[in-house]
């Protein structure tokens, strides 16, 4: 069941216990009405569109990568450590009183702009977030929790590709399959469209 919750309301999620934060995205003609309701309301799914879980910004262990299998076997490796980080500080830059010795960031919430050469091997500064990462270090991201369909259901499984204009996220619907990586793109692009999220989707 999906209630409403505050944004400032504490209690909703905790990382260092492991409880998740989750949100969906509702249909238009219901969006109004719950952006006003009260704290509890319930949304029944009905009125869904989409639902997400934020995936925090974290570093990890490397120290024992590789051969280590993380203090376990190759058969039965160990956990890797992680830590969940409140900001979107580098290591070095962090406040907290956590040893980061042998953490490292995890890329996906990393700046992507790298340094390179262009073709006539001048320096220069290619920004590789074209190509699927982010222009500035970040906190998170909200990931989708189950696969991207249509709310058409006549788009569900159609066997050719094309470019979804009412992409959803939900269980126990069909995932829309057959499409190319460019139509997939554009896509997951039109769902801050479609589910009224002003965010950059991809």
């Amino acid at each position: 069941m999906w209630i409403k919750a505050a944004t400032t309301q504490t209690g909703w999620y905790n990382y260092d216990t492991q409880v998740w934060a989750n949100a969906v995205t509702t249909t238009a003609e219901t969006r109004a009405a719950y952006n006003a309701a009260d704290v509890g309301t319930i949304i029944p799914m009905k009125d869904i569109l989409g639902m997400y879980v934020w995936i925090p910004r974290y570093a990890y262990l490397t120290t024992n990568l590789g051969t280590n299998y993380a203090g376990g076997s190759k058969t039965q490796p160990g956990g890797i450590g992680i830590k969940f980080m409140s900001n979107k500080n580098k290591i070095n830059d962090q406040t907290d009183e956590f040893d980061y010795t042998g953490y490292i960031v995890h890329p996906a919430f990393t700046d992507g702009s790298i340094v390179g050469y262009n073709n006539n091997g001048v320096y220069t500064t290619t920004v590789a977030y074209q190509f699927g990462g982010w222009d500035e270090e970040i906190t998170g991201f909200w990931y989708g929790k189950f696969e991207t369909s249509a709310n058409t259901l006549s788009l569900r499984t159609n066997g050719t590709s094309t470019v979804l204009t009412d992409p959803i996220v939900k269980p126990d619907v069909v995932a829309r399959r057959s499409q190319t990586v460019s139509d997939k793109f554009k896509t997951a692009q039109n769902i801050s469209s479609y589910q009224g999220i002003n965010i950059d989707s991809h």
